[in-house]
Order: C-alpha cells, then sequence, then structure tokens
C-alpha cells in the first residue's frame, strides 16, 4: 500500500458521517458525529412519528393491522435510537492527530501516544444488529493499555475492514512522520 493520504482519509471520515477539523500543518482532530439531527430525524423521529399515527388510526378503527404495522415502525425507531446512541457514546472524545504524536481526550484528561509507546494497532469488528457491523480502532501502549480511537458502523463488513484499516496505516504514518507534506 502506498502511502496514505489526507484527502482519502476525509472521504472515509465523511462515508461514515464522523466530523474532524483540520487544524495548522496537516494535524486533524477528531470527534463527535456530522449530521446528528438529521440521523436523529430519519432514524428516530420519522419512524416514530409515522408508528403512532398508524397505531392511533389502528386503535381508533379498531383495526388490529394498522397497529401492527405501526408496531414495526415503534420497533424501528427504538433500535434507530439505540444505533444513534452508540455512535455517539463511540466517537465523543477527542483525537488529535499531529506529526509524531497522538492526544486523546477522555473525561478532561489528556493522553498522549508517542510512536516508541505504541505496540500495536488493533481492529475488531463484530455483528452488532441483523446486518449491521460495528468497527473499533484501539491502539496498545507499551503498558498494554488501550486507547479507543473510533468505532465505525456499516453493513458492508470487508469495507469496514479495509477503512478501519486505511485509518489506521494514516495514523501511523503520521506517527511516524515529522513535517513532511501530505498530499
Amino acid at each position: 500500500m502506498k502511502s496514505p493520504n489526507l484527502y482519502s482519509l476525509q472521504l472515509k471520515l465523511n462515508r461514515y458521517k464522523l466530523s474532524y477539523q483540520l487544524l495548522d500543518d496537516q494535524t486533524i482532530q477528531l470527534g463527535g458525529i456530522k449530521g446528528l439531527k438529521s440521523l436523529k430525524l430519519y432514524y428516530i423521529f420519522i419512524p416514530l412519528f409515522i408508528g403512532l399515527t398508524i397505531v392511533g388510526i389502528g386503535l381508533g378503527l379498531d383495526f388490529i393491522l394498522f397497529e401492527a404495522s405501526g408496531a414495526v415502525f415503534l420497533l424501528y425507531a427504538a433500535y434507530g435510537a439505540s444505533v444513534v446512541k452508540r455512535k455517539i457514546a463511540l466517537n465523543k472524545d477527542i483525537k488529535i492527530i499531529k506529526n509524531g504524536e497522538l492526544l486523546l481526550t477522555q473525561d478532561k484528561q489528556t493522553t498522549t501516544l508517542k510512536p516508541k509507546n505504541i505496540t500495536d494497532y488493533k481492529i475488531s469488528i463484530e455483528l452488532v444488529g441483523k446486518e449491521t457491523y460495528e468497527g473499533r480502532l484501539t491502539i496498545i501502549n507499551s503498558d498494554n493499555t488501550e486507547f479507543f480511537i473510533l468505532g465505525l458502523f456499516d453493513t458492508d463488513k470487508k469495507m469496514l475492514e479495509e477503512d478501519l484499516d486505511y485509518i489506521s496505516e494514516y495514523i501511523k504514518f503520521k506517527m511516524n512522520t515529522t513535517n513532511i507534506e501530505l498530499s
């Protein structure tokens, strides 16, 4: 694989709607979720509104098929709420990728990781829904402490694995470079 570049990283982060900010000198800050309002609207509020409307009509007409149909939308809204909540929890902390170091801010505590202290980059993928995979990227330091970097959700396991691998390669590349201009 040729050396990872910032443009490809941005495309991958945009695909998963992860918030990032480019700081000075090719430093990138990760943290948060892009389009959180639209995620909540599409995955929670619209199905909730449709479900409650259909259930209400079914109760008014005393027609059990409407009530069952409405319940499906309500279940989808509950599932959507759990996915959005999990996505927020996984990516709320701030990570700053700089040349030669990675700064992790969790619970108002900042940890600085240097390349000499990192022993492994670990990618784990597990099935969390019928067709949804959750991928996690963690870094293990020389004290065997695991630091969570980011979590992604996708329906395509292979693409998720490739994207997490690319992001870890980008972090490795940035950690081992000093003042090299990336394309």
